[in-house]
């Protein structure tokens, strides 16, 4: 989309510079200008200077210098139009759209209509009454697991009966019954979903235990916004009674194959998933206990999620301006990592990894490491990446391999050893040396034939 040099300065014009960069570095003030040390490269005196006349900043040992969109772009590495976009809504600037039908419905299809549950049948339980269901899990249905995926089916009971349980008490909130519908957006709702999921932590001592012995402080849990989805069958239901449709657009409460809703998470471990900008468009659950399958459920994609343009820990990276970036496998190995000093870690989200992820890490790092298994199935994983990632390697950019002990993961070995293991270059093995070696092994190397191929 083409905009308007015109657009662009009077969006400039309305940026104060000096409280844009102060947000994220802090500035002194000497003379008519501003100063800093710089956010671009080392220093111990202050080069740095920002004109709030001129909305211009300068650094007179690096030679950086430029505007508000240039800062955001160089300081949080993001791509120019995503800039502006942020840029003109501070400034409250409409920018001009190419195709405003196009537009509406976009915002169709990420908005829903809020509207008042139905009435509860005369013959509900009292909802003020106390809990009297047990978790006797014998009384679940038993459900063939097999050939499905872990982020389309559902855990615990399909039991959706509802139980007499106090959950105006037990979530601390009596909902508004709409006197007429309303429109609602899936971004404003799945982020009041992820502030009750962060709420229910503090309230629940096995859900705060599980990350205590994983090694996650309070700061950690609270910059990721972890939390933990109750284990009642009508939590959300409960919760969000108007927002029932965004609900299911989200794919948060689901229908089984005999037409009966669920809840997608329930008793689980909740990671929120941001997006570039930051907001909260998805989740991934883990179960408590080693024993429950699958350990790992996401929410499906949404007008909102596609996994294919978003990798776990890339916002946090980039808000950290990381330097080395990390693909490894799970959440609390991202977050691990990120606890002890190596800011450059990212997962995908339950897929493989794709040439869309690697486009997007490629426009902030010429460099990604892989971190696998050392074992054959990690070793497997290696060289589905290394084909994924060829037709990428143009000039500038490189890949490499960090092997682990097959008894060992990034979260628990980062512990053991520090970030150290996965900060030296010498435990990379190029993707060169990955190639010919995975390639050699093939061959016999001891006749002409094999050195041929």
């Amino acid at each position: 989309m083409s905009i308007p040099r015109a657009v662009i300065d009077q969006i400039l014009d309305r940026t104060d510079l000096v409280e844009l960069i102060n947000s994220h570095v802090p500035l002194k003030k000497a003379g008519k200008n501003y100063t800093a040390c710089c956010p671009f490269h080392q220093e111990k005196s202050p080069s740095f200077s920002v004109s709030r006349e001129t909305g211009k900043y300068h650094c007179f040992g690096c030679n950086a210098g430029g505007n508000a969109i240039s800062f955001l772009m160089e300081y949080e590495r993001r791509d120019f139009m995503d800039v502006l976009k942020d840029l003109a809504q501070r400034a409250r600037i409409e920018l001009p759209e190419r195709d405003p039908q196009a537009m509406r419905e976009a915002k169709m299809r990420t908005s829903y209509t809020r509207q008042a549950p139905p009435p509860a049948p005369t013959n509900q339980p009292n909802p003020t009454a106390t809990k009297t269901t047990t978790n006797d899990s014998s009384e679940a249905p038993q459900v063939d697991f097999s050939g499905i995926e872990d982020d389309s089916y559902f855990n615990g009971s399909m039991n959706q009966e509802e139980d007499s349980y106090d959950y105006a008490n037990d979530f601390a909130y009596q909902p508004v019954l709409l006197e007429e519908p309303k429109e609602g957006s899936l971004y404003d709702l799945v982020e009041q979903v992820a502030q009750f999921y962060e709420q229910q932590l503090t309230q629940n001592a096995p859900a705060r235990d599980y990350f205590t012995k994983r090694g996650v402080d309070d700061t950690t849990s609270q910059f990721w916004r972890l939390g933990y989805a109750p284990d009642h069958p009508q939590h959300l239901n409960k919760r969000f009674p108007n927002d029932i449709e965004g609900l299911k657009k989200l794919g948060l409460i689901r229908s089984s194959e005999q037409s009966r809703e669920y809840i997608l998470l329930r008793d689980r471990v909740i990671f929120p998933i941001r997006d570039p900008k930051g907001r909260v468009v998805g989740f991934g659950g883990r179960a408590m206990r080693d024993d429950i399958k699958p350990k790992y459920i996401n929410s499906p994609e949404s007008e909102i999620f596609y996994k294919n343009q978003i990798l776990y820990g890339m916002y946090e990276s980039r808000k950290a301006r990381a330097d080395d970036w990390l693909m490894v496998e799970g959440y609390m190995d991202v977050i691990a990592l990120h606890q002890h000093g190596v800011s450059g870690a990212v997962a995908t989200l339950g897929t493989a990894t794709t040439r869309e992820h690697l486009d997007r890490l490629f426009r902030v790092t010429p460099e990604v490491v892989f971190c696998f298994d050392g074992d054959e199935a990690g070793r497997k994983a290696a060289w589905r990446a290394l084909e994924t990632s060829l037709p990428l390697l143009t000039e500038g950019h490189y890949v490499s391999y960090l092997f682990i002990p097959a008894s060992e993961d990034p979260d628990t070995l980062v512990r053991k050893e520090g970030p150290g293991v996965f900060q030296d270059p010498a435990r990379l093995t190029p993707l060169s040396d990955f190639l010919f070696d995975t390639l050699s092994a093939q061959v016999n190397l001891g006749t002409l034939d094999g050195r041929a191929r």
